[in-house]
């Protein structure tokens, strides 16, 4: 495999969203998953080929991984982050990336003192329809917002 080698912490419904994407894309590999419920673990790496884990510091001392996505509760973001981040891992982060801002703040602050790159799965980022949208407001073609509402429906 010549792509970028992954893992997921935390394969709840969205890390098992993450795990099964790279396993089925053909730029990456997925490398393992962790999750401290062994049984969830497990049952999320075996149908993929990978190698499951119940601690991050083990699976990066075994294994040998281009990035990793942490999809775990957000009250549990920022120990695995940091941990990757200080092994040189760049890190996708599942969102919102804590709990507080003060957290947040001191977790970008070791992503950057690490020298890696991260960023946060904000999937409609690139959606035509909030292009337009931002487009709009930076024309000026709805004038000057004051408020948004939005809804995001399935």
């Amino acid at each position: 495999m010549d792509g970028l080698r992954a893992a997921v912490v935390g394969v709840g419904m969205i890390g098992g969203l993450h795990a099964r994407i790279y396993a089925e894309d053909p730029r990456t590999c997925l490398a393992a998953v962790v999750d401290p419920d062994e049984e969830r673990a497990r049952g999320a790496a075996e149908p993929l080929g990978a190698t499951w884990y119940t601690d991050t510091e083990t699976m990066l001392t075994r294994e040998s991984v281009d990035l990793v996505s942490i999809a775990t509760r957000e009250q549990d973001r920022f120990t695995p982050a940091v941990v990757c981040a200080r092994a040189g891992k760049h890190i996708l982060l599942e969102k919102p990336i804590a709990p507080t801002f003060r957290e947040a703040q001191r977790l970008v602050a070791e992503i950057e003192a690490a020298s890696v790159q991260a960023t946060v799965n904000f999937i409609l980022r690139s959606d035509p329809r909030y292009l337009r949208a931002k487009a709009a407001v930076l024309d000026g073609t709805i004038g000057e917002p004051c408020t948004f509402f939005a809804r995001r429906r399935g």
